[in-house]
């Protein structure tokens, strides 16, 4: 790999100028991949520690006990009047 000396970068910059604006883009375009693994770790937690090799995957998701069904509109309000129904 060849690296590049000082006096090169300085004839870069003498040839085509970079604003601020363009600086910031390509700064958030370096943090992209990093934040959407972040997400997608965050998201599917179980898997992204059965990927490190911390858990397996089949037991991480097989000790979560199932959600519980949202209780219907009676349930959450008793004293509420029943849904009238359609007719056809």
């Amino acid at each position: 790999m060849k690296l590049r000396s000082p006096e090169r970068a300085a004839d870069a910059e003498q040839r085509r100028r970079v604003t601020p604006v363009e600086q910031h883009i390509h700064s958030f375009l370096e943090v992209v991949p990093l934040m959407a693994t972040g997400f997608l770790a965050t998201l599917h937690w179980d898997q992204a520690r059965a990927l490190a090799g911390r858990t397996s995957a089949s037991t991480a998701s097989a000790a979560r006990s199932p959600p519980e069904p949202a209780p219907r509109s009676s349930e959450r309000w008793p004293c509420s009047a029943p849904s009238p129904t359609r007719r056809r």
